[in-house]
């Protein structure tokens, strides 16, 4: 999830982010999002 949160910053945008990824735009906001809710990145469950 942090090379997610770098490549945003780095790209200024989720969606050049999520291309550069490798991945699609809504998978990218899902990563973000859980980062928003647990900066630690812990799993539960």
């Amino acid at each position: 999830m942090f090379a997610s949160f770098v490549a945003v910053a780095q790209e200024g945008s989720i969606s050049a982010s999520a291309r550069r990824q490798g991945v699609t735009q809504p998978a990218m906001t899902r990563q973000i999002r859980r980062l928003e809710h647990d900066p630690l990145g812990r799993r539960y469950g």
